[in-house]
């Protein structure tokens, strides 16, 4: 199938606002794609561009309810910074549960991200 004007005007997209109240309602990505009728891809990227803020004017992470039903974050952050860190610290000879602590991360994180390399 070739790219036409037609077919890149037909690509869904979701309003921010529709986004932002379906986030708030804390429901996951498909069930999200439900409400708003769209594919699941379509939702995930218009949530990784919205943003939210409180009223204070700080940014504000949307929970949403997983499929086991625990709420976790909306948002996935960028750990490579942290990553770099943990390793640092473990060439420097410093125990797991050391630099949990100084990290400020569970040890099972600090071993994940020693193991991977």
């Amino acid at each position: 199938m070739t790219s036409t004007p037609e077919n890149e005007e037909s690509r869904s997209t979701v309003p921010d606002d529709t986004v932002e109240q379906v986030l708030n309602g804390g429901m996951s990505l498909r069930t999200m794609a439900s409400v708003v009728r769209a594919s699941p891809s379509t939702v995930r990227r218009a949530a990784k561009r919205a943003i939210f803020y409180a009223d204070d004017g700080s940014p504000q992470v949307p929970m949403v309810r997983g499929l086991d039903g625990r709420l976790r974050p909306g948002v996935r952050y960028d750990t490579s910074g942290r990553d770099v860190l943990i390793r640092q610290f473990r060439a420097e000879g410093k125990s797991l549960r050391a630099i949990a602590a100084e990290v400020g991360v569970s040890v099972g994180t600090v071993h994940r991200v020693v193991s991977r390399g």
